[in-house]
């Protein structure tokens, strides 16, 4: 419950995570601490001074664990996101390509690179290496997705709908693909279904 709980923290504000979460940087199971790792990565300089210090002692631990599976390309993507968090994009981007290497049909390493190149501006790279992705794992939906996210940025918005539409159709109970496409159907003018809910699901 505790390990489920810190993975959730990664998608909350700062200020929860520091109220509900900082204790789990000491937690007594190893899992929980190296997840707490990546929920305060991005936060470290708002960590109080005890914390800093659990913190740097589970980040140790995280690399450690990552060590003994990099035959693996999780491993490699584990460690892009944590260079991501830490805003070292030139790092992650390393991680990231080693995972594409080791498993050319790994989607989370293309994704993540992807969004790694969209902060250097270099989006027609990470089309190209999503796009090498759909050709070996075609159904993915997240390429697609990300892909159409790629397309929206550079105003191709017809060629952003049949990516964004793609996603939904290989993944129709995503309610983010979902809610993604209604919005770029709407940049376009296009009628938004009337049944879609609030929160994106039909």
């Amino acid at each position: 419950v505790r390990l489920a709980a810190v993975r959730l923290l990664r998608v909350v504000p700062p200020e929860y995570r520091l109220e509900y979460g900082l204790l789990r940087l000491a937690d007594d199971v190893l899992a929980v601490r190296v997840a707490a790792v990546m929920a305060f990565a991005d936060m470290q300089a708002s960590l109080p001074a005890g914390a800093k210090t659990d913190f740097e002692a589970a980040a140790r631990e995280f690399e450690a664990s990552q060590a003994i599976q990099l035959n693996r390309p999780e491993a490699w993507v584990s460690l892009g996101d944590f260079a991501m968090a830490n805003a070292d994009v030139d790092e992650a981007l390393r991680h990231y390509e080693r995972a594409i290497a080791m498993e050319p049909r790994f989607v989370p390493s293309r994704v993540n690179l992807a969004d790694a190149l969209r902060q250097l501006g270099q989006d027609e790279r990470g089309q190209a290496i999503l796009a090498e992705g759909i050709g070996l794992v075609p159904d993915a939906a997240a390429l697609h997705h990300s892909l159409g996210l790629l397309l929206v940025r550079q105003r191709d918005l017809n060629g952003a709908l049949t990516a964004l539409g793609k996603a939904v159709e290989l993944e129709p109970g995503n309610t983010r693909y979902q809610y993604v496409l209604d919005v770029a159907r709407s940049e376009i003018g296009e009628a938004v279904p009337d049944q879609l809910d609030a929160d994106g699901s039909q």
